[in-house]
């Protein structure tokens, strides 16, 4: 089993109703272009430290133990970076609120929809989301293979994941 280092993203299935949500509007749209299934994964975060992690919840960005998510399945994305810098971005974001309206964008980018309100409301940075926050982390260590990191999603980070590991 491989732990996730510093400066790593992680990937993880949550349970609960808005998770499956998450994961079913991934699936609608990547299931046919995505053979790892990167869709079954609904949450990211940043690890700051030997088994902790900066995230962001419905209730903000806060610092958490990696292992509250006991007996869920992750993935590793190991950092193409500075691992520094990551956890910079990373901590930077920790109080901010999280991002409701940038879900309800999301949800229209997962139908194939594109109308111009979602990209104002994914680069508003007073609020962020879980991938949002892993991706623009990582995009300011030097990690650029997110495409645009306003608009990542959890299958967006999921498809570089390297390391499977149970937490």
């Amino acid at each position: 089993m491989i732990e996730p280092r510093v400066g790593d993203l992680v990937v993880i299935k949550t349970g609960g109703l808005f998770a499956r949500v998450i994961r079913f509007g991934q699936w609608l749209r990547w299931r046919k272009l995505d053979s790892g299934r990167a869709w079954h994964f609904n949450h990211a975060a940043v690890v700051i430290e030997d088994g902790i992690i900066v995230e962001a919840r419905p209730t903000g960005v806060r610092v958490s133990k990696l292992n509250e998510y006991r007996a869920i399945y992750c993935e590793v994305v190991k950092l193409n970076g500075d691992p520094n810098k990551c956890v910079e971005e990373a901590k930077k974001w920790i109080t901010t609120p999280y991002g409701y309206a940038d879900i309800i964008a999301f949800f229209f980018l997962t139908l194939g929809l594109d109308p111009k309100w979602v990209d104002r409301i994914c680069r508003d940075s007073r609020t962020v989301v879980c991938s949002q926050l892993a991706a623009l982390s990582a995009h300011a260590a030097g990690d650029n293979r997110f495409d645009d990191p306003y608009l990542a999603l959890p299958v967006t980070i999921a498809q570089y994941a390297e390391y499977r590991k149970l937490v």
